[in-house]
């Protein structure tokens, strides 16, 4: 009577519901998987589906692919992604119509309404429904259109519409929420830059909203300023989001932060006039994998950008630092005997051993290792990258050393100022997003030479957009990364185990056991040369924010030499139990430290801090729905009467739908 097709990625949590819902009905299950390195395919063949691994080609492609190529046998198919589950009542519906001769059957497709549940609670409103999407079809009748993102069905016949409700729920979290739609905002970007939508005429204005609504999308809202405020206000008032209580509000919020990532993805694309262009390759994007903004020219099909940095230039002086302190141990740091003598280093190096910590950072190591010629040993320690960042570290004399997290304490950096037998008594730290320009290495070449002091803070400068950020609470930016060995290491603020945020510390500092100095050169951090890095980091720190406030971990360290450290910390913990975070951060940053200052770049990373606070409050609100057990009913029969009861639209040949994300 009817084939399934089920596109797969990663999902052993949601495809069981998936399958679930189709077990003694449905003829043939296929399910296509992309290379998931979880337990999805041996998911799928216990469930007796038909499982076939084929690479990823895109949303639209990969489908296409399967309707041209797979053994289809019944005259019905429907498709349904992994995070759906046909409800009980749908699927009598739908056995209704396939079970008539096909012949019979005038309708070539038919439209399923979906209903959404976000952070538990069923999404009635927002935009989000009712959200028509074409999925039943008779075989042969049906294909998608050539789009990288939000692609609809086009079909050679008349259509109809069901009644009954398609279930959406993933059950993987807010992290691989964020995720998805990171990645769709920059495909969307792209996809506005490359081939933006002409002039539908007037006919189809009124009567095809998927052509209106990507004209608007295409030509207008990029014209719009601030378009994320008219889609918050779009969804939240005018399409009563505010009906759907809490989680209307967040999701209301992050999709209007969508609306962001997708404008500012575009102007990123302008401002580097097309050159930007790199096919995005598989479902995610691995940190340290997105192409960077270089100095200078850039081999192979990677940009030409020309940084508003010099170091011929001189650098204007740095705010003044604080007055150098000393602080007590707080314990031995490292055992005595760990601790050597330090070997002489190679003539014209300075004797200073480098430590780099890595995952997947084969498109930063170049340049970063490019600017570190000058130390005697370079260090990697590596968490088992899967690209060439091994083999570029040691194309250029570096030491590798692999280093696997157990969960536990001590994360890499301080596992590797502890263990490895590095040749000299400084150890400069360096994450491979980093520069260390000619003038600062000779001021650390300078520096070891004293004993006056057993660590030094080097300052930094954020490259965002192509362009310095000196204000936003950026700038200065002082962190402890020259210290000699066994009189620092970095602190442990919290026990927590593994969030998910990574097996680096991030917020950590090191601690120094003696009086620290600070040097007067910069160096260049491109930590967020893209939207997209930054949205995939601040995806994975929010796991740690989210994870503190929740456990109630308020700790500060009483033994870092910085007093403003310090001062932030307390602040920090002040601000996790105040109301409207998100808006609170974004005033903070774009108003009282002045990012206004930093023209449309500083107006985008405020934004973009104010969105890590709404992440770090989601997820809090998502493990304290999970440490109460509140569950939604996986069996789909309790779903409310409303749901059913929507008006149908006129049927049509053209796909309707009002997923505020299409």
């Amino acid at each position: 009577m009817i084939d399934v097709l089920i596109q797969t990625h990663n999902e052993e949590l949601n495809l069981p519901h998936a399958l679930a819902s189709l077990k003694g009905w449905a003829n043939k299950v296929f399910v296509v998987d992309s290379g998931s390195t979880d337990r999805t395919v041996e998911i799928g063949r216990e469930f007796g589906a038909v499982v076939i691994v084929h690479p990823w080609e895109g949303y639209a492609a990969q489908k296409n692919w399967a309707l041209d190529y797979l053994p289809f046998e019944s005259p019905w198919i429907l498709i349904l992604d992994a995070d759906e589950a046909v409800s009980p009542s749908l699927k009598d519906e739908i056995v209704q119509v396939v079970s008539r001769p096909v012949d019979r059957v005038k309708t070539a497709g038919y439209y399923i309404n979906r209903v959404l549940i976000f952070l538990g609670q069923h999404i009635y409103h927002c935009g989000y429904f009712p959200s028509w999407n074409l999925r039943l079809f008779k075989r042969g009748m049906a294909r998608y259109e050539d789009r990288e993102v939000h692609e609809h069905m086009t079909v050679n016949g008349p259509t109809a519409y069901l009644k009954q409700l398609l279930i959406h729920e993933d059950r993987r979290g807010l992290e691989h929420f964020i995720a998805k739609h990171n990645r769709y905002s920059t495909l969307e970007a792209k996809s506005i830059y490359n081939s933006r939508a002409s002039w539908p005429g007037i006919k189809r204005m009124f009567t095809d909203r998927v052509a209106r609504t990507r004209f608007l999308k295409d030509r207008v809202v990029p014209r719009l300023p601030a378009p994320w405020l008219f889609r918050f206000f779009y969804m939240y008032v005018l399409r009563m989001g505010l009906l759907d209580r809490r989680a209307g509000w967040m999701l209301c919020s992050y999709i209007a932060s969508y609306d962001l990532f997708v404008y500012s993805k575009y102007r990123e694309l302008r401002r580097l006039r097309g050159q930007h262009h790199s096919r995005i390759g598989g479902l995610a994007i691995p940190e340290g994998q997105m192409l960077v903004a270089h100095r200078g020219n850039v081999r192979g099909t990677e940009a030409t950008i020309k940084l508003p940095i010099s170091p011929a230039i001189q650098s204007p002086p740095p705010a003044a630092p604080e007055k150098n302190v000393s602080v007590a141990a707080p314990s031995p740091i490292m055992p005595a005997n760990s601790v050597r003598v330090a070997r002489s280093a190679h003539p014209g190096k300075a004797p200073v051993s480098v430590l780099i910590p890595t995952l997947n950072e084969s498109s930063n190591m170049r340049r970063c290792l490019d600017h570190l010629q000058w130390a005697d040993e370079v260090v990697v320690v590596d968490s088992g990258s899967k690209d060439d960042t091994c083999a570029i570290a040691e194309a250029y004399g570096a030491r590798v050393i692999q280093f696997k997290w157990d969960g536990k304490w001590p994360k890499k950096k301080n596992w590797a100022l502890r263990n490895v037998d590095f040749r000299h008594d400084w150890v400069l730290i360096v994450d491979a997003d980093e520069w260390i320009t000619s003038d600062l290495a000779s001021e650390i070449a300078q520096a070891v030479k004293s004993d006056q002091f057993v660590g030094y803070y080097i300052n930094r400068r954020f490259i965002f957009m192509g362009q310095w950020i000196k204000h936003c609470g950026y700038y200065p930016s002082w962190n402890l990364r020259l210290i000699r060995r066994g009189f620092g290491e970095y602190e442990q603020l919290t026990e927590i185990g593994n969030t998910g945020s990574g097996d680096n510390e991030v917020h950590e500092h090191v601690v120094a056991a003696g009086e620290v100095g600070h040097l007067s050169t910069d160096m260049l951090h491109f930590a967020f040369p893209s939207i997209t890095v930054f949205m995939e980091k601040h995806n994975r720190y929010s796991n740690w924010e989210a994870a503190v406030q929740f456990e109630k971990i308020e700790k500060t360290s009483a033994v870092i030499g910085s007093t403003d450290l310090s001062r932030r910390r307390k602040l920090k913990n002040l601000s996790r139990k105040l109301p409207f975070r998100p808006l609170l951060r974004f005033l903070y940053a774009y108003i009282w430290k002045a990012g206004f200052l930093d023209g449309k770049a500083g107006y985008i990373f405020c934004r973009l801090l104010g969105i890590y606070e709404y992440l770090s409050v989601a997820k809090y609100h998502e493990l304290k729905r999970r440490a109460a057990g509140i569950v939604t009913d996986d069996s789909l029969s309790d779903v409310p009467a409303k749901d059913v009861s929507i008006p149908l639209p006129a049927s049509i040949e053209s796909p309707v739908t009002t997923d505020a994300s299409a």
